[in-house]
């Protein structure tokens, strides 16, 4: 077998094989054999064949790549039928079925890209071969034998939930769960509504702004304990600049900025600034704070050694949620009447440029390597946008009233959230497509990823107490 190549920018890497050419171009470019992830009407019911796909990549997250390659019913042709990056109903090449032909696997290593791909015949229950398993992993100078090992655990675990071919193209059952619950801290006494929620990886915290409680939540992501509630105001926004060691809370109704020392979860300082506030963001790049000015038109630049407002930047219309893009340099905001982004250069401190979002945008996430933006509107909208050319190159449907949603970079999904239900969404290689909703709480509107684990967080009040639940791919 010759190359294996991936057409999505983050997957460019050669996979020199044996003889000949092969391309294993995977995505979820939807739920079905023939499906357009660019539709934004109702997706179709998720296929056995992609369920187990989505499943095994969520327990596997060293594996980079799963696909399925087989002949669907009423085909000639094999091609693949469930992957999560891409090109369903892609037909394959003739050495794409070597380890078919030959019923054993074929792989090689690229150490150059540290990549490592296994070819392996897939199975139905009784181990008649069907197909072939596609997979690829990161790869950091491990044992090579370790990966032929686990390609053949996977496929004998997904083997074991497979009766024959012809139930791969059925739909999934409900045993397929796209997220299953693992934690839930309690946090009594509490009934005010939560705002932002952060993940602060460095410190393994989970950062909680419980706006109506007045409080800043710090919750230990290792010991699943709460740690410490902080009186400090109508916190809606927490950021950690590592470089300093301090947090930075955004609270609206307040007009300040405080500053909390992140080994003691002590308030150390308050930076007043001129109106409500709601998000806030920093720019490790330029080492520079950024916080919107709530239902206002300007968002305020903040020096985090100084404490001090340095700068003012006029936007036209409300700001919602924004992210800062190191490769571009750039901030990026939805604007929630406008139903539109601004592009701001930092440097500058001006907007630049004007794109095009899903009605009244709020939840706002970044693919740093694929460089696109995901800005969802209130009346059901995901927007995938490039950040090279500004435009919308796919729109997928999502649950309505979404407010806070997040990315998660290993398996390249979507998270967003709104009232009882969290929309999951798969970046694919030629937009995103949506893989279903799970039910959570009617008042869990926000969410956050743990890069570590991978796990999904929320927070919710049931009138009483508070909680912050998680969940696992």
């Amino acid at each position: 077998m010759g190359i294996f190549r991936l057409i999505q920018p983050r997957f460019l890497y050669p996979y020199i094989m044996k003889r000949t050419s092969v391309s294993l171009i995977l995505a979820v470019g939807a739920l079905f054999l023939g499906a357009s992830a660019l539709r934004a009407d109702s997706p179709a019911p998720r296929t056995l064949a992609q369920a187990l796909v989505d499943q095994a990549i969520g327990e596997n997250p060293n594996m980079m790549v799963l696909g399925m390659h087989a002949i669907a019913p009423g085909t000639k042709d094999s091609a693949i039928i469930a992957s999560n990056i891409g090109r369903i109903g892609k037909k394959d090449d003739d050495d794409d079925l070597d380890a078919f032909r030959k019923n054993s696997p074929v792989f090689e290593p690229v150490k150059e890209k540290h990549r490592y791909e296994v070819l392996i015949p897939m199975r139905q229950k009784d181990g008649k071969p069907i197909g072939v398993m596609g997979m690829v992993f990161h790869w950091n100078g491990e044992d090579e034998g370790l990966f032929l090992a686990t390609a053949t655990r996977i496929r004998d675990g997904m083997q074991a939930k497979i009766p024959s071919l012809d139930a791969l193209f059925n739909a999934a059952d409900d045993s397929f769960a796209l997220l299953t619950p693992t934690s839930e801290v309690k946090i009594p006494d509490s009934k005010g509504k939560f705002d932002f929620l952060e993940v602060d990886s460095v410190n393994n915290r989970l950062l909680a702004s419980h706006e109506k409680d007045g409080t800043s939540d710090y919750i230990d992501l290792g010991t699943r304990q709460l740690i410490t509630r902080l009186k400090i105001g109508t916190a809606v926004h927490a950021v950690l600049d590592p470089a300093l060691g301090k947090y930075f809370v955004s609270c609206c109704d307040d007009q300040t900025v405080v500053i909390v020392d992140a080994a003691s979860l002590k308030q150390t300082g308050a930076i007043k600034m001129g109106g409500d506030l709601d998000a806030i963001i920093l720019d490790p790049k330029n080492h520079r704070l950024y916080s919107a000015n709530d239902e206002g038109t300007h968002i305020w630049e903040i020096d985090p050694v100084t404490e001090k407002v340095t700068g003012d930047i006029a936007i036209p219309g409300a700001p919602e949620y924004m992210v800062y893009d190191a490769a571009t340099d750039r901030i990026y905001l939805n604007l929630k009447p406008a139903s539109e982004m601004v592009v701001i250069d930092p440097a500058a401190l001006k907007v630049v440029a004007h794109w095009t979002t899903p009605f009244s945008p709020h939840g706002l996430a970044l693919d740093p390597v694929t460089g696109r933006l995901f800005s969802a509107g209130l009346k059901g909208q995901l927007g995938v946008i490039d950040t090279k050319t500004g435009n919308t190159i796919a729109t997928v449907q999502i649950p309505e009233m979404v407010d806070q949603i997040a990315f998660d970079p290993a398996t390249r999904r979507v998270y967003c959230a709104c009232a009882n239900v969290m929309g999951v969404v798969q970046e694919t290689d030629t937009g995103a497509v949506l893989l279903g909703t799970v039910k959570t709480a009617a008042t869990a509107k926000n969410v956050a990823v743990d890069p570590k684990t991978h796990e999904v967080w929320t927070t919710f009040t049931d009138g009483k107490d508070s909680y912050a639940k998680s969940w696992r791919p």
